[in-house]
């Protein structure tokens, strides 16, 4: 496994559980999730802590490596998120014909010992958010695998699955959701940090 260093806070991890950045023709760093873009790249591990601590400051650092970077960590982040979005939107797209879309097509779905990643919308209802949580509980005690993830609004969720209004989805975990289940973490915490 190729072992990367992260340029904020130095630790070294497995390159492909860091986000790599390249720098394009005017300095600014966009985010390479599938690490193959042309160019020379540098690496964030993505942990809250590391994140906590980030600012321009600690992106100017960049400059030895990348001469002419903009420093600019609120903007980084907005393209971050941009694309984590846009990579969990197609991610899930790809993925809904074999989607449970729904409360009772998702608890139905539950019931039977498949991994699950279930989708939540942020602006689900308490009643839902109640229930649904129950039923990862309840799953996770009887050894079910469940992944429980937050998205934007039901808006995002019926746009995603070309339905009306849909809080709540279930995919069977993969290969395919394990990128997925990571770029929302990774949001999760740009969010709880109040970047984005």
């Amino acid at each position: 496994m190729p072992v990367r260093t992260c340029f904020a806070c130095r630790a070294s991890l497995d390159k492909h559980a860091m986000l790599r950045l390249v720098m394009d023709e005017a300095g600014v760093l966009w985010p390479d999730l599938r690490q193959r873009a042309p160019g020379r790249g540098t690496y964030l591990c993505m942990r809250k802590a590391c994140l906590a601590r980030m600012n321009d400051k600690r992106m100017r650092a960049l400059s030895g490596k990348f001469p002419g970077v903009v420093a600019d960590w609120s903007a980084l982040c907005r393209r971050i998120a941009d694309v984590l979005t846009r990579q969990v939107r197609d991610t899930a797209r790809r993925l809904r014909a074999k989607a449970a879309l729904g409360r009772d097509a998702v608890m139905q779905r539950m019931w039977n010992n498949t991994p699950l990643v279930v989708l939540l919308a942020d602006d689900a209802g308490e009643a839902l958010r109640r229930q649904v949580h129950d039923a990862v509980e309840k799953r996770r005690a009887d050894a079910g695998r469940t992944i429980l993830l937050r998205v934007p609004g039901d808006g995002w969720l019926a746009g995603v699955f070309d339905r009306g209004l849909l809080s709540v989805a279930a995919l069977e975990a993969s290969g395919q959701t394990a990128g997925m289940v990571e770029n929302c973490v990774w949001l999760g915490r740009l969010k709880e940090l109040g970047y984005i």
